[in-house]
């Protein structure tokens, strides 16, 4: 769901521009079809980017405060990647 803001032009085109370049970076809808490779280097990226705490973009957490992760946080997201991972070896 997005916020009452993505309606209004130029912030609309903002959001948008943000979304469809997260999806090419990573989109969940379409893990299933991602090869063993792909996988594996999403879940890489995923710890790096959440662990190094380039995730979430700050721009993001300026307007959703409640976005912004704590360390116990980001370490369960790194550790649930590194447990995923194991799945693919």
């Amino acid at each position: 769901m997005y916020p009452w803001y993505n309606n209004i032009a130029p912030v609309s085109y903002w959001l948008a521009g943000h979304v469809n370049e997260g999806k090419k970076h990573l989109n969940f809808s379409a893990w299933q079809g991602y090869i063993l490779k792909q996988k594996n280097d999403k879940l890489k990226g995923i710890m790096k980017m959440v662990g190094d705490k380039e995730m979430p973009l700050v721009e993001y957490t300026w307007m959703h405060k409640d976005a912004k992760l704590t360390k116990e946080q980001r370490d369960d997201i790194v550790e649930w990647a590194k447990q995923t991972k194991e799945q693919y070896p």
